[in-house]
């Protein structure tokens, strides 16, 4: 499968792997619009200090409708500070996009560089809901729903080489396939690549399909499946299912679908208390337009 991208945030001069938006806002426990007023704790991790501000809510994006107030923590100063250290300051205020402390009751983290948005970029957030909130799912089986979400990125300007020569590029895109429990319980998936859980189908304009390599060589030993190989799902909850998967650089206006087959015939043995969901699942079709070039 395609790999994470790298990309470099100049401001912490730090290396992220690359998650889009979408797959943030999914992830979080709370997103809402407001302004830290004042710090009101502080406690320690290890040998490091975290400052803890209160977000006076002005709007909630996703959680309580009622809430009013948000405790956000982050590292404090530090003589030998990390690279990936993100700070907030009192009087800062935007789109927070939170995840619950994983030990801190009632504490929040926006630790991730998109985390925090200036309140400029509200309508790409709500565009983004949006965009989450109106996916196709596939009707349930065993619990499972599956959806694909696309990520286009315009590559107009970029300068693209295959083969040594210039290539005039529209886009590239990537798809992820996102994953819901429709149940009361927990369960998990299996994303074991040496399987080849995953069928992608993509299709031009013209209604041809287009090669995807999603693959690469199976080794004679395939390494046992491991913990990190099952995704959690939480009741009611969605994942992404893995990494995007990268589609061919896009040269053609026009019309393109993408159809995504998930399967698995694994358990999960003694890696995990709750169930592996098994069987066969297909998400339904997803159609996305590349405009011409200007």
């Amino acid at each position: 499968m395609a790999a994470a991208l790298a990309v470099i945030i100049p401001t912490t001069q730090a290396s992220w792997a690359y998650v889009p938006l979408e797959l943030r806002l999914t992830g979080a426990d709370l997103v809402v619009v407001g302004k830290i007023d004042r710090l009101t704790d502080n406690f320690k991790v290890g040998e490091r200090m975290h400052d803890v501000g209160a977000i006076t809510v002005q709007r909630v994006l996703k959680g309580p409708a009622n809430l009013k107030e948000a405790q956000v923590a982050w590292p404090g100063k530090a003589r030998f500070a990390l690279s990936t250290d993100i700070r907030y300051r009192v009087g800062q205020q935007g789109v927070w996009i939170l995840t619950r402390d994983a030990k801190q009751p009632n504490v929040y983290r926006a630790s991730y560089p998109t985390d925090f948005q200036p309140p400029a970029n509200l309508p790409d957030i709500l565009a983004a809901l949006k965009k989450l909130a109106t996916m196709k799912w596939s009707p349930a089986k065993a619990g499972l729903q599956m959806a694909v979400l696309v990520e286009q990125r315009d590559m107009r300007r970029a300068r693209v080489q295959a083969g040594g020569k210039p290539v005039k590029t529209l886009a590239r895109a990537s798809v992820y396939l996102m994953a819901r429990n429709t149940t009361g319980k927990p369960m998990h998936v299996a994303n074991y690549r040496f399987d080849e859980p995953l069928k992608l189908v993509f299709t031009g304009p013209d209604g041809k399909p287009i090669p995807v390599k999603l693959y690469g060589a199976r080794p004679p030993k395939p390494p046992p499946l491991a913990k990190h190989n099952l995704i959690g799902l939480p009741p009611g909850e969605m994942r992404a299912f893995s990494y995007g998967l990268g589609l061919p650089v896009i040269k053609r206006p026009g019309k393109y679908q993408v159809t995504i087959s998930y399967a698995n015939d694994r358990d999960g043995g003694k890696l995990v208390a709750s169930t592996v969901w098994r069987g066969k699942l297909t998400a339904p079709m997803l159609e996305f337009s590349v405009a011409p070039a200007k």
